[in-house]
């Protein structure tokens, strides 16, 4: 291995990282690998490519530092894309040394490729039952990124690591969820991401289950993320997913994130309209005007 790579990763607080070799089944949008410029070796040159994808660098980014009140731990801290944006730049410094004559495309979240699958070949854990990826430190509590190369798999020099099974296959998850307990499933999280006008039916499941944004409620029951919370490695160790972070999503945690500050959080794709909507069908706007008038 190259230890400069090694160096690179123990200097970012970052355990989690591995090489899968490129596959077409990991794949999952070829307009996307397509716009980037990139192929699979074996298909024909396409105008404008840059390079045929070998291998990916796989990263498992811990972020977990606490529960918020009433949304999901991904969006308490600023936006990960931002962490990704910096990681990105200075790892893109150490391959392009290391690696001259290489080619490296960087992604996160709207990548082309599968990255549960990716990470679990590259060793890095495993696809739970509630569809998240688990790891054996952080549990689910990891955002996924991967640097796609034209390097061979065994050019990198990384020892191969084997995936871990840690999903117990318990039902605990599908037990404890929202969406599994009607007749008709539905996914809270998505629910509260949703644009527009809810239905009564919708409005009343995030008054139930009292959510402004997101569901962490398949993760908390899950027992890889109790074993690591008794573990103690649950918590990150990045700093910046530990500052700048909410407790409680209300009017006037709203209210204070300009639209500067607001374009830093996860919850801003879907529009400050978005968010409004839902804190008005769980508090009501009585509690919007008590918290906006002045003291």
């Amino acid at each position: 291995m190259k230890h400069e790579l090694s160096d690179f990763f123990a200097g970012e607080d970052l355990s989690l990282w591995g090489v899968a070799p490129a596959a077409p089944d990991l794949v999952t949008s070829p307009e996307r690998l397509r716009r980037a410029g990139l192929s699979l070796p074996g298909n024909p040159p396409a105008p404008g490519e840059t390079f045929p994808v070998r291998s990916l660098l796989v990263i498992a980014v811990p972020y977990f530092a606490g529960y918020p009140e009433n949304f999901s731990a991904y969006a308490a801290a600023p936006d990960y894309h931002a962490y990704f944006d910096g990681l990105f730049s200075r790892l893109g410094e150490v391959l392009r040394a290391l690696w001259p004559q290489a080619h490296f495309a960087f992604f996160a979240d709207k990548s082309p490729f599968s990255e549960t699958r990716a990470a679990e070949r590259a060793g890095l854990g495993s696809r739970g039952d509630n569809m998240l990826f688990l790891t054996e430190d952080y549990s689910s509590f990891v955002f996924l990124g991967e640097a796609a190369s034209d390097l061979a798999p065994k050019e990198w020099g990384i020892p191969e690591r084997r995936a871990p099974k840690l999903c117990l296959h318990c039902g605990a998850c599908r037990r404890a969820c929202p969406g599994w307990q009607e007749k008709e499933f539905y996914c809270l999280s998505a629910l509260t991401q949703k644009k527009g006008a809810l239905t009564e039916t919708e409005k009343e499941r995030i008054r139930r289950w009292g959510s402004v944004w997101g569901c962490d409620i398949c993760q908390k029951v899950c027992p890889v993320t109790k074993k690591a919370a008794a573990a103690g490695t649950l918590e990150t160790p990045l700093a910046y997913f530990r500052r700048d972070r909410i407790a409680r999503l209300d009017y006037r945690a709203l209210a204070a994130l300009d639209d500067e500050a607001f374009a830093r959080r996860a919850f801003s794709w879907r529009k400050r309209e978005t968010v409004l909507r839902n804190l008005e069908i769980l508090y009501g706007p009585d509690e919007r005007e008590k918290e906006e008038t002045p003291c």
